[in-house]
């Protein structure tokens, strides 16, 4: 039973650090993509950038296509034709990455966390986290926490 019980934790870790190296591949392949698409235009490109900018991942994602000054539609539209992914995926899959690291380095509640990150509650971020992660948040800080 204890050699079972430390399977799953060691299987449940694999989980995460492939998830982790995922997210962190997709942020890269689309900074990637981008730089080498010219008809991308420099508004979008300017955009994307500033998605590298780890305070604006604090903001709702309305908020951070607002600084664009054009729709969510249309930034949408042109996020995923430059991307192949769509906007809310990317910055989703960046806000779960951050939070794995203020998961780990700060004492924040989940909840405070999902609020830093403006989730529309802590329950819509743990239901995220655990779906891109295979492992609630609790879990991950207590499996994780040095």
């Amino acid at each position: 039973s204890v050699c079972f019980s430390n399977k799953n934790i060691v299987d449940e870790n694999r989980t995460i650090v492939r998830n982790t190296i995922v997210s962190y591949i997709l942020g890269l392949y689309v900074r990637n993509k981008i730089s080498k698409s010219p008809p991308t235009s420099q508004w979008l490109q300017a955009f994307i950038a500033s998605l590298s900018n780890e305070d604006v991942l604090f903001m709702k994602i309305e908020d951070i296509i607002k600084t664009t000054f054009y729709s969510y539609g249309h930034v949408s539209r042109e996020f995923k034709k430059a991307t192949g992914i769509t906007i809310k995926e990317y910055i989703l899959d960046q806000k779960i990455n951050l939070s794995t690291r203020l998961l780990l380095e700060t004492e924040q509640s989940v909840a405070n966390i999902a609020d830093l990150l403006n989730f529309s509650s802590s329950s819509a971020f743990v239901n995220l986290f655990t779906k891109k992660m295979n492992v609630s948040p609790k879990q991950f800080r207590m499996q994780n926490k040095q």
